[in-house]
């Protein structure tokens, strides 16, 4: 995971799952954990429906997608700052 996040330049990951879809959410676990685990690159998983927007309006969305804007941008100047 390392080396993946280095080449493609990562500054975070995340996993979009479908709310009705319990078991695809797993691959999505595995995945954040190895991000963390390996480099502490910041990971979140976000649930969404495709279908009725009774479960996720788009402002909830845009609150998670902006707290994750900001937890890369603070990743990224650590990681600049240890590279300094």
């Amino acid at each position: 995971m390392n080396e993946a996040a280095r080449k493609h330049q990562l500054d975070g990951f995340i996993g979009l799952t479908h709310y009705s879809c319990r078991p695809l959410l797993s691959d999505c676990f595995i995945l954040k954990d190895a991000f963390r685990k390996n480099g502490n690159l910041p990971a979140a998983i976000i649930e969404a429906d495709y279908y009725d927007a009774r479960f996720y309006t788009s402002e909830a969305l845009r609150t998670r997608i902006e707290s994750f804007a900001e937890m890369c941008k603070i990743y990224k100047m650590g990681k600049e700052s240890k590279a300094a």
